[in-house]
């Protein structure tokens, strides 16, 4: 595994336990499963934008569009997928692109996780990657940072 990809594991890992609040972004308190992409790309030195003041449910593709103006890569084929990268799910009963996560391993994700009640490191079951969709990187941080 490469350093790139084990700062993007280590700043996730640091928020296991944070409580989950819908649009929260307060590290080692409070984050919602996007909070924790914000958390992490601050955490790397990675500059980015975030997605503010959106459902509980992302309306089509609100979601793509807001990982794009975070400045992360993608969207790629889920069968793309590598360690460190965001996963996209599809939610809810209109399946619509409604949480993320991390890849710390081929079997593993990281994610905030509003049926959890916090930030957790879950396995990469069957049913969860029936529901990944769409895969998005960060991009690799500038010298120096």
């Amino acid at each position: 595994m490469n350093k790139e990809v084990e700062h993007i594991i280590d700043a996730a890992r640091a928020e296991i336990g944070s409580r989950f609040a819908h649009q929260a972004r307060s590290p080692g308190v409070a984050v919602d499963c996007v909070g924790l992409l914000a958390v992490t790309a601050d955490k790397l030195g990675v500059p980015h934008g975030d997605i503010k003041r959106y459902p509980r449910l992302a309306t089509p593709d609100m979601l793509s569009e807001g990982l794009a103006d975070c400045g992360l890569l993608g969207p790629f084929l889920a069968d793309a997928m590598k360690t460190g990268d965001v996963l996209v799910f599809r939610w809810g009963p209109l399946g619509r692109l409604g949480h993320v996560g991390i890849l710390v391993s081929p079997s593993r994700f990281i994610h905030a996780y509003a049926a959890a009640g916090r930030v957790c490191e879950s396995d990469l079951s069957d049913s969860w990657l029936e529901k990944v969709s769409e895969v998005w990187r960060f991009p690799e941080r500038r010298k120096g940072s």
